[in-house]
């Protein structure tokens, strides 16, 4: 798959695996489809933006997009919530230009990130209760964007609702597969943690450690590296 097509989907189902790469599938991806500004965006069924990850080729422009708020301005939000199914539209689907604070939004954005129109992918998840995903800004000399870019991000589509359903409605079960796929195969002492430090699955070989009490230890779900002064969490 050409154009750049291929290097995308593989992108979004390894951001699915470690969600520190969405910040950077959405650069690229942005690029490929003939953005100079991506957002990887969630919102919640009101309209609220609950994440956004902005890449601009300036970042200074981000900073004060932030610093504005112009967020609250966006006419996207309430759209995509709106929305039940997975779609691709631009901004001439459904943008009121005549409205107040839409035309206050453009406005902002031709001026201070040189941005006018943007082509998106939104998709619903957790029955509708959240939405997700990529929002593709292009420059303001280069006018709407071309049926060309919207056809590619269609093509995208189903890849992108695939992953995005992996990473933020299935994550529990990948890391349990993972653990049983991998980790269980090992016969060194091993332990999964948590975000927080927690410890939420171990070998035998690790209980057996724990056991032997020679100074590391699992106390309350966290480990411990000690006794008396020394018992504290470790993590």
């Amino acid at each position: 798959m050409g154009d750049g097509l291929q290097s995308a989907i593989d992108g979004a189902y390894a951001a699915a695996l470690d969600e520190s790469l969405w910040g950077d599938w959405t650069w690229q991806t942005a690029r490929m489809l003939g953005g100079v500004c991506g957002t990887f965006h969630v919102v919640d069924a009101t309209g609220r933006i609950r994440h956004q990850q902005i890449r601009h080729e300036d970042p200074s422009r981000i900073e004060r997009y932030i610093a504005d708020g112009i967020a609250r301005l966006d006419p996207q939000a309430a759209y995509a919530a709106s929305r039940r199914q997975a779609h691709v539209y631009v901004d001439t689907d459904h943008a009121d230009r005549d409205d107040p604070a839409t035309r206050e939004y453009f406005a902002w954005q031709s001026s201070n990130g040189g941005l006018q129109h943007y082509l998106t992918v939104t998709v619903p998840l957790d029955g509708a209760r959240i939405f997700a995903g990529l929002s593709v800004h292009r420059h303001v000399d280069d006018g709407p964007t071309t049926g060309v870019s919207r056809r590619r991000l269609e093509r995208l589509l189903p890849d992108i609702r695939r992953a995005l359903e992996l990473s933020f409605l299935h994550a529990e079960k990948m890391t349990s597969a993972y653990w049983d796929g991998l980790l269980s195969q090992r016969t060194e002492p091993c332990l999964l943690l948590g975000e927080r430090g927690h410890v939420l699955r171990m070998t035998a070989e690790m209980e057996a450690v724990f056991a032997q009490g020679d100074g590391l230890r699992c106390l309350r779900g966290r480990l411990s590296g000690g006794s008396g002064v020394a018992d504290a969490a470790i993590g």
